[in-house]
């Protein structure tokens, strides 16, 4: 039963760590931490290209009549910032889940 117990507890610490890695120290992780960063850097009339020269290109891009909606993962799935880019291509609104 003791054997049992502590198998238990190594798989326990084990799926810690590798939930850990990846929601903190995994490529994806630190790139959403560096967007989230440069989110914050980012004002309402800059142009497209200031944005790009600062986020780098989107992960996705959703386009409507008038405006673009420029969306980058951020710290983990579930969170997304978000830049409104207008018809003449300058920021009009910014979206975070800090903001």
């Amino acid at each position: 039963m003791r054997v049992l117990a502590k198998i238990l507890i190594l798989i326990i610490g084990i799926v810690a760590i590798v939930v850990n890695y990846d929601r903190h120290f995994s490529t994806k992780a630190k790139k959403g931490k560096e967007n989230l960063l440069n989110l914050k850097k980012i004002r309402q009339g800059m142009s497209e290209n200031e944005v790009k020269q600062i986020m780098g290109f989107p992960d996705t891009i959703i386009t409507r009549e008038n405006y673009a909606i420029y969306c980058y993962d951020l710290y983990d799935e579930s969170y997304e910032g978000q830049i409104l880019i207008d018809s003449l291509d300058k920021v009009i609104q910014i979206y975070s889940p800090e903001k």
